[in-house]
């Protein structure tokens, strides 16, 4: 169904819709500058944030580089924390099968218990050979840090 053009020019939502565009296009226009500086400014605050943890964590690297006794000391901590969790979540789990009488219970709790457990074993594991990799790879480390500091 087709409308003739006086049918267009007569019915008033045309005319409230072409009134009311005209002020919301200027206010956008005029809002737009404000906005883009307004993201700009974040974007500046998230890259200096991220350039001061980059920096934080150049510095810890720098000291394990330098000093591989306390790369050494960090590993083996590493190490002992892994073990005293897993032995942990061995030990809370087998209790917990014991405690409940639900088995359905306890299984449920267990397995939950051993998953959070282990992602955070694997997240400490993870850590942990990131960092030896770039003690290992420090030359390469030391040049890709000074590349993202001077960006």
């Amino acid at each position: 169904m087709l409308k003739l053009l006086s049918d267009i020019l007569t019915d008033y939502k045309f005319f409230l819709g072409l009134f009311l565009s005209v002020p919301f296009a200027v206010f956008a226009n005029l809002l737009t500058p404000k906005i883009d500086k307004i993201l700009s400014s974040r974007s500046y605050k998230s890259k200096q944030k991220r350039i001061r943890k980059i920096k934080e964590e150049y510095q810890q690297i720098k000291q394990y580089y330098e000093n591989r006794m306390m790369l050494v000391e960090y590993l083996l901590i590493n190490i002992l924390k892994t073990i005293t969790l897993s032995f942990l979540i061995i030990f809370s789990a087998t209790w917990f099968d014991s405690l409940f009488s639900s088995r359905m219970l306890a299984n449920s709790l267990s397995k939950i218990l051993v998953m959070l457990g282990s992602l955070v074993i694997v997240n400490w594991t993870t850590n942990a050979l990131n960092i030896y990799t770039k003690v290992k790879h420090y030359n390469d480390y030391q040049k890709e840090v000074s590349d993202i500091i001077q960006e």
